[in-house]
């Protein structure tokens, strides 16, 4: 029996770390099939820690997804564990996504929230690396400062980007370093520093151009492009657009093309081409109308697998009321 949980455990994580793969190379499909593998055999070996992990994965890779009903089911099953288990880290890193969740829908005070409760639950958490405690203190600071800066509150952000890239110079973030300077080109030039974007902005182009869509790619480069937009860089936004325009591409994913869509209309809207703005309205429209159509399938198959589960638990249950009673006299 141990060694049949064992194998069930390695095959858990040989999932696991395909999953990883898959979504560091921008494969949302192949990701989604391997992370739902990954939870359901982690549950199956008793890993409670590994299985929790996998359901705040799992709500990661539907929110990129651009299916928010199901990230947050996983997301709120994930805490649900994490806290009976007194999971600190889990539970962090959970407030955390929900927090960006809400960050990137505009809900910047429902965000700060959030995040603030991942930094509660970091405090409390044992660390078995420090690193582990830098990376995240890292994180929720940085998301802190770009939540105040949406919210036109410069001084607060200034304070949380500096105490984020505090966290930065202990540990190794080098993934998130567009997002920095991102939210420092913002702060800078609401400030009145207008060199900052100009003598950054070949290096802003090229981490974007190297941005993997594990670390909240559609987020990064519609925060860059709002940048680029406020302080007039017009080239580099058309070539920024180019670059998103390619990943959704790439993706296939109708929910990637539509939000390409909206930022090649901002721009067009943005630099008066009105006939292509137009153009891009109605294909949006079209658009929009079979992202629906796929929510609703995602939404049927959500349901199959909710009552389908339900049925493998009730079945469960009574092979094993059946296993606790003798077959003849019926005791237990």
């Amino acid at each position: 029996m141990e060694n049949k949980t064992n194998d069930l455990w390695n095959q858990a994580e040989k999932y696991r770390l395909r999953a990883r793969t898959a979504l560091e190379e921008k494969n949302l499909s192949e990701t989604e099939q391997l992370a739902q593998e990954a939870v359901r055999l982690f549950r199956k070996c008793g890993d409670d820690y590994q299985y929790t992990k996998a359901l705040n994965f799992l709500g990661v890779v539907y929110a990129r997804m651009g299916d928010e009903c199901r990230a947050m089911d996983y997301y709120l099953e994930g805490l649900e564990y994490a806290s009976d288990r007194t999971y600190y880290d889990i539970q962090s890193l959970i407030y955390n996504n929900i927090g960006s969740r809400y960050q990137e829908f505009g809900e910047h005070k429902k965000a700060i929230y959030y995040f603030q409760k991942a930094l509660e639950a970091y405090r409390q958490g044992n660390f078995e690396q420090e690193a582990d405690y830098w990376n995240s203190t890292f994180v929720c600071s940085l998301n802190l400062a770009i939540s105040y800066q949406k919210l036109g509150r410069p001084k607060e952000a200034a304070h949380c980007l500096e105490r984020a890239e505090e966290a930065m110079e202990k540990t190794s973030v080098e993934e998130f370093r567009l997002a920095v300077m991102v939210i420092k080109s913002s702060i800078c030039w609401d400030n009145g520093d207008r060199g900052f974007v100009k003598e950054h902005l070949t290096q802003l182009m090229k981490l974007c151009g190297e941005l993997n869509v594990v670390n909240d790619y559609l987020q990064n480069v519609q925060e860059l492009a709002a940048v680029l937009k406020k302080t007039g860089q017009h080239a580099s936004w058309k070539e920024l657009l180019q670059m998103v325009e390619e990943v959704a591409e790439k993706q296939d994913i109708i929910y990637y093309r539509l939000i390409s869509i909206e930022m090649w209309m901002d721009y067009y809207h943005t630099m008066g081409e009105m006939e292509k703005y137009g153009r891009l309205c109605m294909k949006h429209a079209r658009l929009s109308q079979q992202q629906k159509e796929v929510e609703h399938r995602e939404r049927a198959k959500t349901l199959d697998m909710r009552i389908a589960l339900r049925e493998k638990e009730k079945e469960r249950r009574i092979a094993e009321k059946k296993a606790e009673t003798d077959s003849l006299t019926g005791v237990g």
